[in-house]
C-alpha cells in the first residue's frame, strides 16, 4: 500500500474505536466488521467510513461478502488506485452506488482526482473531474465532494424513499424523548438535578403539584 493512503484515511476524519464510540456507525459492528473505522462529524454532517482496508479477511469466503455487503449499500464509494490504467468504474456496481472518487498517487507526489457519477446526478461542488490536488488539500476536498455528491443522491431520490437529514434526525430525537423521557414534578425534577449525590437519588418527601 503507497505510504500516503494511510495518511490520507487520518485526513478523512479521526480513527475510531467501534466497541466504545458512541455516534453513527453506519452499521458496522464491533469485531465482525473490525475493531476502528474512519469517523467525521461537524455542526452539519455526521459520516462513518467504511473502509475495506481496516476489515477483517474472511479466509473461508473468496468474494468476501461481508465486506461488499457495505460498499455495495453506499450510495457514494472513495477509491485509491495505485494502478497504471484507469479505474473501471463497474468495479464496484449496485444499484445504490452513484458516484464514485477515484485518486491515483502521481509520482511528483500529487494527486489525481477522477469522479465518475451516474447521469441523474448534478456535479458536487467543489470538485471539477480530473484535478490534481496537493498532499494537503486532498484528505478535506475528498470528504466534501463525497458529502456533496450524498447529498446529490438524497436529493434525486423519491420523497417516498428517502428523508431529508433534519427531518430524519428530528424523527430519531422525537422517539428518544418519547421512550426515555421520566415523567416528574418540577420540584423532584430540581431536586435530582441539584442535590443528587454519586449519581444516586435520595429519597425525599414533596408535595406533589
Amino acid at each position: 500500500v503507497h505510504g500516503s493512503y494511510e495518511a490520507f484515511l487520518e485526513e478523512l476524519g479521526e480513527k475510531i474505536r467501534l466497541k466504545t464510540h458512541v455516534g453513527f456507525t453506519g452499521n458496522l459492528r464491533a469485531n465482525s466488521d473490525g475493531e476502528y473505522t474512519i469517523y467525521y462529524t461537524d455542526s452539519f454532517s455526521e459520516v462513518i467510513y467504511h473502509v475495506i482496508t481496516m476489515m477483517p479477511l474472511n479466509p473461508n469466503d473468496d468474494q468476501q461478502l461481508d465486506k461488499k455487503k457495505h460498499v455495495g449499500n453506499d450510495h457514494v464509494n472513495i477509491v485509491w488506485s495505485e494502478n497504471k490504467r484507469e479505474y473501471r468504474r463497474m468495479t464496484i456496481s449496485s444499484q445504490f452506488n452513484c458516484g464514485h472518487v477515484v485518486i491515483y498517487p502521481l509520482r511528483n507526489g500529487l494527486y489525481r482526482v477522477q469522479i465518475f457519477r451516474k447521469d441523474k446526478i448534478a456535479m458536487a461542488f467543489p470538485w471539477l473531474d480530473s484535478m490534481v490536488l496537493t498532499r494537503d488539500m486532498l484528505g478535506p476536498f475528498v470528504r466534501e465532494c463525497a458529502i456533496n455528491l450524498h447529498r446529490k443522491v438524497r436529493a434525486n431520490m423519491e420523497p417516498s424513499t428517502s428523508n431529508r437529514p433534519y427531518v430524519t434526525r428530528k424523527g430519531i430525537i422525537r422517539d428518544i424523548c418519547k421512550n426515555y423521557t421520566l415523567k416528574q414534578t418540577k420540584d423532584r425534577y430540581l431536586y435530582t438535578l441539584l442535590l443528587s449525590k454519586n449519581g444516586t437519588i435520595n429519597e425525599l418527601d414533596l408535595d406533589e403539584k
